[in-house]
């Protein structure tokens, strides 16, 4: 039986780049290229891919295969492969999935050795930039879920941020800008052979239908590496809303709740100021609203709105009534029930609810 690699020197060395990261915010990190492909590293960067599973790339290459022919040798010349800087990736293979509307998401998926290497930078990088990352990002993101996000909004609707607006990018994984991107990774980053690596990644193309096409923007989507560059390039969107603390009362309680590229800003008033500053900072970045999708609107009765498969809608709470009807009387003891009482005491939660579409 192969030995599992030791994860526990993974942990530590990860928890001593999330520290000097978190501790010295303008630190540029070097010298880390040499730990993308240590011995244990890649290990565990294989054992990833593994369980992940997936399809195979443009070489045909799976798992299987790799061990078949003993992964110690396949390591063994990874690693001398990336010590030499002799590593090339290879272009993904595009194929396209259905989307929940009829049309189909274009997925790139790179090669199993690719895909290694993708998991050994990210295991590095990673810790690096969760230390820059804001609270109100939650996708991709280690002990983060989309139940997190939900959680958030459904708090702030009951908070009285009733204000919405339902933020959608027009085609965001094929916008982003190799060269805004390579810069935002370079404030943190100072060793260029891991600049040079992903920025082989973003411009090696796919494969579709026989042809080899360039990539001159944009992220694939279906790379190991891509949820972390997303979070990346969208940072400075989360971090603007930071700075400007436009969650505080006398502000308007404005509040942005992001999951990738799907994002929602929920305010009690002032909206207005928020969609300027969001419209401001991804117009930097290069990126543009789908005007189709995108929409304001205020949550009342016969409203809702739809985030991450769920639908969050406004509701009448009936509980007066069914107090009443326990106690045989009519009505539905407005008087006699007070909203301490049903909050307080009782426990409930206010006025919108949530659904799973």
């Amino acid at each position: 039986m192969r030995e599992l690699p030791n994860t526990s020197s993974i942990q530590e060395f990860q928890r001593k780049l999330y520290t000097k990261a978190k501790a010295e915010s303008r630190f540029r990190f070097y010298s880390l290229y040499d730990k993308t492909y240590r011995a244990d590293v890649l290990a565990e960067a294989y054992r990833r891919v593994k369980v992940n599973g997936g399809t195979s790339g443009v070489d045909g290459e799976t798992c299987e295969q790799i061990e078949s022919r003993g992964l110690i040798g396949y390591f063994a010349e990874l690693q001398l492969e990336m010590k030499e800087r002799r590593y090339q990736p290879r272009p993904v293979r595009r194929v396209y999935i259905p989307k929940v509307n009829g049309k189909l998401r274009p997925l790139g998926i790179p090669t199993i050795r690719d895909r290694i290497v993708q998991t050994a930078f990210l295991m590095v990088l990673e810790p690096i930039f969760e230390a820059d990352f804001s609270a109100s990002s939650y996708g991709f993101r280690p002990r983060k879920s989309a139940h997190d996000a939900v959680r958030e909004i459904y708090k702030y609707l009951n908070w009285g941020c009733v204000e919405v607006y339902d933020v959608d990018l027009e085609k965001y994984f094929d916008s982003v800008d190799h060269g805004k991107l390579m810069k935002l990774l370079a404030r943190r980053i100072s060793d260029g052979q891991i600049l040079h690596v992903i920025k082989q990644w973003l411009s090696s193309g796919y494969i579709e239908e026989g042809q080899h096409r360039q990539s001159k923007k944009g992220t694939p989507q279906g790379g190991v590496i891509s949820p972390l560059l997303a979070n990346i390039y969208l940072n400075p969107v989360d971090q603007a809303f930071d700075r400007e603390r436009l969650g505080a009362i006398e502000k308007g309680s404005i509040h942005l709740v992001r999951y990738a590229d799907d994002m929602i800003l929920l305010a009690q008033k002032n909206l207005d100021r928020g969609i300027a500053l969001l419209q401001h900072c991804i117009g930097r970045l290069g990126l543009c609203l789908n005007q189709e999708k995108t929409r304001r609107l205020r949550m009342e009765v016969g409203k809702s709105v739809d985030f991450l498969g769920f639908r969050f809608y406004y509701a009448n709470k009936r509980v007066r009534h069914v107090l009443q009807r326990r106690k045989g009387r009519r009505g539905y003891g407005w008087g006699r029930i007070d909203s301490d009482y049903i909050y307080g005491h009782l426990g409930l939660f206010y006025d919108y609810g949530v659904c799973r579409l």
